[in-house]
């Protein structure tokens, strides 16, 4: 009915749900909704960076498709509400969601749960800023890894197919407000900070202070992805078969093709030289030009998005 009245409409289902469930509300492509919720990517995202291995998320992210190009996912990373554990309860074993449910308790955060049929509770929700979820807080590591850690997540949501969802915390780079919490009694609170305009203008214009070097990270990433038509959310995408250390994908528009290159771990990472062309490679946000050997070696949490010579 919307395409018949306002076909300028997108129906966009938002269902926290395992994730073949979820994608089930595309329908044949024709007759249900034109958008879903990516609800599996915030976990295995924070999965790969935390385990410092992105072989669980690019088995995943081999078999995405919708069935037509009417359709296509709403990839996000951060939102009002936490990040969902049900969506990956057949893709990360019991093990690997309880060291996420584990991590986000020491990295000051919350778990929410439902009630099982049996009358027992599970894990449902991550209740994080997904800034502290990747980044411990009390640490003592130094800002800068943190926040190189945070864009290449961040990345790796801008690069995949689809449209990107940035919350607003994520892009002005907010932390978790557990005092918020306190005052609402409410978990999901921890990451629904209100703003004051005044002290995120002195952050925003201190270059030393986390929000300026996450806006400052992110906005050429931004620039990117509007410039190139490879990331039209119906352009081809190829998922690599990269080291476990990198998730790296291929996206093809018809003026560019574009290889995407993302280090998960602390550690230098190299990958397979035929897995990118022998050919310049143009880095799309710094604009270094590397032949294939040095665009094959990755420092340390970086993301290289490549555009090949054609």
């Amino acid at each position: 009915m919307t395409e018949a009245v306002a076909p300028q409409v997108v129906i966009l289902t938002e269902t926290n749900v395992p994730h073949q469930e979820n994608i089930s509300y595309f329908g044949n492509g024709a007759d249900e909704a034109q958008m879903v919720y990516n609800f599996a990517l915030p976990p295995l995202v924070l999965h790969s960076f935390l385990t410092e291995d992105a072989r669980k998320l690019t088995t995943w992210a081999s078999g995405l498709s919708t069935p037509s190009r009417q359709t296509t996912f709403f990839n996000f990373l951060a939102s009002h509400d936490g990040i969902g554990l049900r969506p990956v309860e057949a893709i990360l074993s019991e093990a690997e969601r309880k060291n996420l449910v584990e991590t986000t308790k020491q990295h000051g955060g919350y778990v929410s749960s439902k009630t099982d049929p049996d009358g027992g509770e599970s894990p449902y929700e991550l209740n994080i800023n997904y800034f502290d979820a990747l980044n411990d807080p009390a640490g003592g590591e130094p800002v800068e890894l943190q926040v190189r850690r945070f864009l290449s997540a961040q990345a790796i949501m801008l690069a995949l197919a689809g449209v990107p969802g940035i919350y607003i915390h994520s892009l002005l780079g907010s932390r978790s407000a557990p005092e918020e919490v306190i005052r609402t009694g409410h978990a999901r609170s921890i990451n629904r900070k209100k703003f004051a305009l005044h002290e995120l203008e002195r952050d925003l214009t201190d270059p030393g202070s986390l929000r300026s070097l996450v806006l400052t990270h992110f906005r050429p990433l931004l620039r990117c992805r509007k410039r190139l038509d490879a990331f039209d959310p119906s352009a081809p995408q190829e998922i690599l078969d990269a080291p476990g250390g990198v998730f790296g994908l291929k996206r093809t528009g018809a003026n560019d093709t574009v290889y995407c290159l993302h280090n998960v771990s602390t550690q230098p990472q190299r990958l397979p030289g035929q897995l990118l062309p022998n050919t310049p490679l143009t880095d799309a946000v710094t604009g270094e030009v590397l032949t294939r050997e040095q665009a094959a070696a990755l420092e340390p949490l970086q993301t290289r998005w490549l555009i090949a010579d054609r």
